[in-house]
């Protein structure tokens, strides 16, 4: 069989750091061909060792002696502050505060600020500084022990970077391994290990309605725990940090939030994770109020979903019908005394859940992915060829179409991949702006498909799965040197395609019949 011209997933895939583009890792002595991603905002996967995690490129070490191994050496601190092998914040005095002399920050880049924290006498809260001991703006308290992490956004040029005392009063933090790094976590391809091997994964825009989607209790989006007492910190969540919320019933067991303004008659999907303790019964709804009268829109028994050694994501899909009001629960009937862990609640409009969004106060929006490439002619055959990909589909589509594209540029010219209605999908194409082949088959490409489109002069066939689905006889093709990009979409950036890509390769020969078999076998 003939190697691939073009081939960006084999299987593998990576993130190319210097440039921010996803790209495989190839054999066969192919050169790497890199997808131009583009998402203007932060998304999470789930990485290879199976924690939820936001995909994220990290700049060099800011901080010099963050660990304190050579005493205060690179920091400038004040009377009441003391380095030896760790760094302690005491006294009552209020301009108390360390501060690295090597970590300046840049107005307008963001920054991951890492370190551990232990508490060691009274209640009060320390505050990000500057070397001259002015609180950061935009920067959060630190009020946790424990191994932490922040992120935010310089509001101005820093020079130096430090904590302080944020409150009168007789208190004192012990700090240790403070580490600051530039973090760039937008415009970057997620490769998903959900189920094991590796994705590319294209999402659609969504919004987490969740304002707190880690932390539950007063003061949250989950503010009313009746018949319960909880935990915020307990043990490691999904993310692997130790920021997982126990619950354990004393009476109703319950975790829920306030009342909830909907969209009339929409779909909504809530998604949370979830791990037992030793739970006998506990269940998640969304009851509803506003319209035909109260009712439960969705009520599942999850105990028998969830273990107590792995984390479970448990996803309801409901639809609001004539109701306005809301109130969803993710822990209720707990069983007295029972115990139970949750982590990553997610709430967002849509007819399936996406990938997790984590939010820290405020609703977050994830915008769409987009995969395309450019200037590839030299890829690709415009008389004959095939394109073949492994991918499932995110979404059963009640309306519209889905594209994997190959064009120059115009839709007058292309040839593309589809799914459609009910799971539908087909193969076609544009010479000219007139339709040639045109392949429908009726079957479902929501689970992972292996699929080869083959084009040549009167010569076109789908295949799927070792099968082959259609044929079309009659069609005609392009010049030579036509067609010159791809894209997940089709060449005007509508009709998108969502899913999970493995493979997408581009053969510049028809392949024979017992190549194509074995090709998507």
């Amino acid at each position: 069989m003939a190697n691939p011209s073009l081939q960006i997933g084999n299987g593998k895939w990576a993130i190319k750091e210097d440039s921010l583009l996803g790209y495989t890792e190839l054999g066969n002595n192919i050169a790497p061909v890199e997808i131009d991603m583009t998402r203007a905002t932060a998304g999470t996967r789930v990485n290879p060792q199976g924690l939820v995690e936001t995909v994220e490129l990290l700049g060099s070490e800011l901080v010099t002696n963050g660990d304190f191994d050579n005493g205060a050496t690179d920091w400038t601190i004040t009377a009441g502050a003391t380095i030896t092998d760790v760094a302690t914040i005491s006294t009552t005095g209020s301009m108390v505060y360390i501060s690295s002399d090597t970590a300046n920050l840049v107005n307008g880049k963001s920054y991951k600020i890492t370190l551990t924290a232990t508490r060691l006498t009274g209640t009060g809260l320390l505050a990000f500084t500057d070397n001259l001991g002015n609180n950061i703006t935009g920067t959060p308290l630190l009020d946790s022990d424990g191994e932490l992490t922040y992120y935010f956004t310089a509001q101005a040029d820093i020079t130096g970077f430090g904590f302080k005392r944020h409150n009168s009063g007789t208190y004192s933090w012990e700090l240790d391994n403070i580490s600051v790094k530039e973090s760039t976590k937008n415009n970057l391809a997620r490769v998903d290990y959900t189920g094991s091997t590796s994705s590319l994964l294209a999402e659609p825009q969504r919004t987490n309605l969740v304002t707190y989607s880690e932390v539950y209790g007063a003061g949250t989006f989950f503010s009313s725990t009746v018949g319960s007492t909880i935990d915020n910190t307990t043990s490691t969540s999904p993310s692997g940090d130790s920021n997982a919320t126990q619950i354990t019933s004393t009476g109703q067991g319950k975790i829920q939030s306030g009342a909830l303004s909907l969209t009339q008659n929409t779909d909504y999907v809530l998604s949370f994770y979830a791990k037992n303790v030793d739970a006998t019964l506990v269940s998640s709804r969304v009851l509803a109020t506003g319209g035909s009268g109260g009712s439960n829109l969705t009520s599942v028994n999850y105990q028998s979903e969830i273990s107590t050694t792995e984390w479970t994501r448990i996803t309801h899909i409901f639809n609001t019908g004539t109701n306005t009001t809301c109130f969803v629960y993710l822990s209720s009937n707990l069983n007295i005394g029972g115990t139970l862990q949750l982590w990553g609640a997610q709430l967002e409009v849509g007819s399936y859940a996406t990938s997790y969004i984590p939010t820290s106060g405020s609703t977050v929006t994830r915008v769409q992915d987009t995969f395309t490439k450019t200037g590839i002619s030299d890829k690709i055959n415009s008389e004959e060829g095939v394109l073949f990909l492994e991918a499932s589909a995110l979404e059963e589509l009640s309306s519209g179409n889905r594209h994997i594209s190959i064009s120059n540029g115009s839709t007058s010219n292309r040839l593309y991949f589809y799914y459609t209605q009910s799971g539908k999908f087909g193969f076609a194409s544009f010479v000219g702006g007139v339709l040639q082949g045109f392949i429908n088959y009726n079957g479902v490409i929501l689970n992972n498909s292996k699929i080869a489109c083959k084009w040549k002069l009167n010569d076109y066939s789908l295949w799927v799965n070792g099968v082959e689905v259609g044929t079309d006889t009659s069609a005609s093709v392009w010049s030579a040197d036509t067609l010159n990009q791809f894209a997940f979409a089709d060449p005007n950036a509508g009709s998108s395609f969502y899913g999970k890509v493995k493979q997408l390769q581009v053969f510049k020969t028809a392949l024979t019949d017992s190549e194509l078999a074995i090709l998507t076998t």
